[in-house]
């Protein structure tokens, strides 16, 4: 079995079984395709000098978009004198102008100035990042339905 030996003990191809339906439903809806993380040094909103320190995360699955953003709580001795904040929030892009919409509706909750600039970044066609996800995602989930 030369065609099926590369990278494998034994040589087999995977066999999923049972599994098919849940591997095919994970697949659709879990944001795990493309994963990136970093530290950054931030303001929390626009036109603003304070800085902060917080971790972004991005997830992007076939058809959704994950954007987590979280600082830890700042303390001196047993005070707190800053809370940590955490956000969590998932847009969609299953339709062509669905990332613009997620982006006004972004603005209008008010979320911090990290995770709308990677809105703005991904729902412009100008750079077409958004735009190259969204038709990957649109015929991938295509072809496993």
């Amino acid at each position: 079995m030369l065609g099926w030996s590369l990278f494998r003990e034994h040589g087999a191809p995977t066999f999923y079984g049972e599994n098919r339906t849940p591997v095919t439903i994970v697949s659709l809806y879990h944001p795990c395709w493309h994963r990136a993380e970093t530290p950054i040094s931030t303001t929390y909103k626009a036109f603003s000098n304070a800085k902060m320190d917080a971790y972004i995360l991005v997830r992007v699955g076939l058809q959704y978009l994950n954007i987590s953003l979280s600082t830890a709580a700042t303390h001196a001795g047993d005070d707190v004198i800053e809370e940590g904040i955490l956000y969590n929030e998932r847009f969609s892009f299953s339709e062509v102008n669905k990332m613009e919409k997620e982006l006004s509706n972004a603005l209008r909750k008010g979320l911090p100035f990290p995770i709308l600039k990677v809105i703005e970044y991904l729902s412009g066609d100008g750079f077409s990042w958004g735009r190259q996800y969204r038709v990957a995602g649109y015929y991938t989930a295509s072809m496993m339905w």
